[in-house]
């Protein structure tokens, strides 16, 4: 995710460790006590109360930081690129809990707001660039944990992303489906702290893991599916290796048929978890990767809400 005005976009830094550098706190937190001895440059108060004036990307703030650190930390750990960049300059990052978004239109309909914003400059107070993600995003910049406590699962509406029909054509003939269940499995009711360290409600994948009856993968080492499958309890259902999938929740698919414009599957209604593996190779065009599932009953009706899956 990034804000358009912003010359460098550093989305989703959750991989970053720990960064060298002394954290100066604001907002509503508390201070540490190196931060409290520490006299907060007048650079680093500007630019803190310039990002919570950014009212329009920061809609809320919880907690504020100030943190001075190397620039080419931010681009190794963010695993961004920078041409002619010195890693070796200091920069201040502005780390920020709350509700933060992107100003980029598609992600803010796509995902919804993230629990952690990451604002670049250099020492003079210049935008070198910025990140809009989960809490753990933020977790180099604070010395106490920033894993929240479990709550109740509460679905929004769904993101207006989800509406969008953009794709090709699909191929002609029967898909071949592999389903595993687990009949024993109910969706959760409290989504656990860990996840929504990574996943705060209203992002999209809270949405995807607690609010959608299906999910698709598509490739067979997506890792951001494996924590979403975490987080709804990891169901003791299994994906055939190297297959796609999609994920059922208190359905059952019975067959899969490309029609050329999409993939109808006919799903019936049944409690528990299902995961049919097929081979994404054998729904889409060679040159095609946007692919329509449609999700139907025996009548053709639509039970749940149709699917664009992006495969390689």
């Amino acid at each position: 995710m990034r804000l358009a005005a912003f010359g460098l976009a550093v989305a989703l830094l959750t991989a970053c460790g720990e960064l060298q550098g002394g954290a100066l706190s604001g907002g509503r937190s508390s201070p540490s006590p190196a931060a409290t001895a520490t006299e907060t440059p007048a650079v680093a108060a500007r630019l803190m109360e310039q990002v919570k004036s950014m009212t329009g990307v920061v809609r809320r703030v919880d907690r504020i930081t100030a943190t001075r650190v190397k620039w080419g930390d931010i681009l190794a750990r963010s695993g961004s690129q920078q041409t002619g960049a010195d890693p070796n300059e200091d920069i201040w990052v502005i780390a920020v809990v709350g509700e933060i978004y992107s100003s980029s239109v598609f992600g803010v309909m796509a995902t919804g707001p993230g629990a952690c914003g990451t604002f670049f400059y250099d020492l003079a107070g210049n935008v070198k660039g910025s990140g809009v993600s989960s809490l753990a995003g933020c977790a180099p910049y604070f010395s106490d944990s920033l894993v929240p406590a479990s709550a109740p699962v509460a679905c929004p509406p769904e993101p207006q992303g989800y509406a969008y029909d953009g794709h090709g054509p699909a191929t002609k003939g029967p898909v071949t489906l592999s389903t595993s269940r687990d009949d024993a499995w109910r969706q959760p009711t409290v989504a656990p702290g860990s996840f929504l360290y990574e996943f705060p409600a209203g992002s999209g994948g809270y949405y995807e893991t607690y609010c959608r009856a299906e999910h698709i993968v598509t490739t067979s080492n997506d890792l951001l599916a494996a924590r979403l499958f975490v987080g709804l309890g990891s169901p003791k259902a299994t994906a055939l290796p190297g297959k796609a999938q999609i994920w059922l929740k208190d359905l059952h698919a019975l067959e899969a048929v490309g029609d050329g414009n999409s993939v109808r599957v006919l799903v019936e209604p049944r409690k528990g978890f299902e995961i049919a593996s097929f081979d994404w190779a054998s729904v889409k065009p060679q040159s095609n990767t946007y692919v329509r599932f449609d999700f139907v009953d025996r009548a053709g009706n639509p039970l749940i809400p149709f699917r664009i899956a992006n495969g390689p």
